[in-house]
């Protein structure tokens, strides 16, 4: 009953206002005319793969990660595999997990957990991609650190290592698996 009182007193406030304001009330409604709707390409969503050898969360999360830092998806997927052959608890020495991330970057116990580690090989890769704009170069840092790279390749002239060529090599099986833009040959 409270329900039908309220109604009926905003009825008769909407009345009132058109009366007040010499506003007439509306006599019918007029259709407005059909606009044809605009085809937009709907974004891609993810779809995890069941021949990468990760859960589909971590999937889902690497996915998010590289896109995050401006990293391709496969060449996150390259260095994974390279580094750790997708071994979540891969240990070298000093440097540990999917992306064997190095100790100068956190305390093992925290890089050595799968998620943190994803997030920060995504964003060194795409900091290294933002500072030399080539993903040759950003491997190559990546692998050596910027002073290793610029002290045995770069200031040679030498803008990819063994290492970024083995990585760029992986990102394109991942490509073709994923279906993805190439980074070698990108849209």
């Amino acid at each position: 009953m409270r329900f039908l009182w309220g109604a009926a007193i905003g009825a008769a406030i909407i009345t009132s206002a058109w009366y007040v304001t010499g506003i007439d009330q509306p006599k019918e409604v007029v259709a407005q005319p059909k606009v044809e709707a605009v085809k937009t390409e709907q974004p891609k969503t993810f779809q995890p793969c069941r021949m990468i050898p990760l859960s589909y969360d971590l999937q889902r999360f690497t996915k998010e990660q590289a896109d995050l830092n401006g990293v391709p998806y496969v060449l996150v997927l390259a260095v994974m595999e390279q580094e750790s052959r997708f071994d979540l608890d891969a240990d070298g020495g000093d440097s540990y997990g999917l992306m064997q991330i190095n100790e100068v970057h956190g305390p093992k116990d925290i890089i050595i957990e799968p998620h943190e580690n994803i997030r920060i090989g995504c964003y060194l890769l795409g900091a290294f991609y933002r500072e030399y704009r080539d993903w040759n170069k950003a491997l190559v840092a990546y692998n050596c650190g910027p002073a290793g790279a610029e002290q045995m390749y770069f200031r040679h002239g030498s803008i990819s290592s063994p290492y970024s060529r083995e990585v760029m090599f992986r990102s394109e099986k991942f490509a073709k698996l994923l279906n993805e833009p190439s980074v070698l040959m990108p849209k």
